[in-house]
């Protein structure tokens, strides 16, 4: 040990440093559980929210700031292809968003089953295709951030496409918005204590 341990607060601008790292050095996972993350932290920061339950807390936040803004939207012509018209109508909303990080958070199954207001049935999405350009720069991805549904005739299987980085930097967006909304440039979560100081510097997220 060396001197006195040193205390560091750690914010919400932490995490999306966090998230540009893992990035940056190809942790794709650890961008993914980060990024999903931020709705849950930031929906409890939103004053102007009249939910108490966490769940719709973070739906309502995640439509509000990344959803309508960000997410493209099936064309007319897309919708014609498929016969399951109830099927296709799932997205990547707030429910979608939540179903995946209870999946990612917990159980680690790709597999998504939750209800969906909008639905009559319930929403059932077989699997999430993952997927990343790791030898690109960020201007070379693609798949989109989470806007491509896909249903098969023969399977009866749903499935949604996520490019990992762009959803990161779409969720990232949001959170700014959301800064700016309630007039924020940050929020304080809590402290972090580092017993080891080398050379001067905090280990674990520094301050540049």
């Amino acid at each position: 040990m060396i001197g006195f341990p040193q205390v560091r607060c750690v914010t919400t601008n932490d995490y999306v440093e966090e998230i540009n790292n893992a990035i940056d050095s190809h942790n794709y996972l650890s961008a993914l559980v980060l990024s999903l993350m931020l709705p849950d932290i930031c929906s409890k920061y939103d004053e102007k929210s009249n939910y108490n339950d966490k769940e719709k807390k973070y739906i309502k936040w995640f439509n509000k700031y990344v959803y309508r803004k960000y997410f493209n939207f099936p064309g007319k012509r897309e919708i014609k292809k498929v016969r399951n018209k109830e099927m296709y109508k799932i997205k990547f909303t707030g429910s979608t968003c939540y179903a995946l990080r209870n999946a990612m958070m917990h159980s680690g199954n790709p597999y998504l089953e939750y209800k969906d207001k909008n639905l009559r049935i319930k929403a059932n999405v077989d699997y999430i295709e993952l997927c990343v350009n790791g030898s690109s720069d960020r201007d070379m991805q693609h798949g989109g951030g989470a806007s491509i549904t896909r249903y098969n005739d023969e399977t009866k299987s749903v499935s949604i496409r996520i490019n990992v980085v762009i959803f990161a930097e779409t969720m990232i967006n949001g959170y700014r918005d959301f800064l700016s909304y309630i007039g924020k440039d940050n929020i304080k979560l809590f402290n972090m204590i580092d017993w080891d100081k080398v050379g001067g510097k905090i280990v674990f997220t520094p301050n540049k």
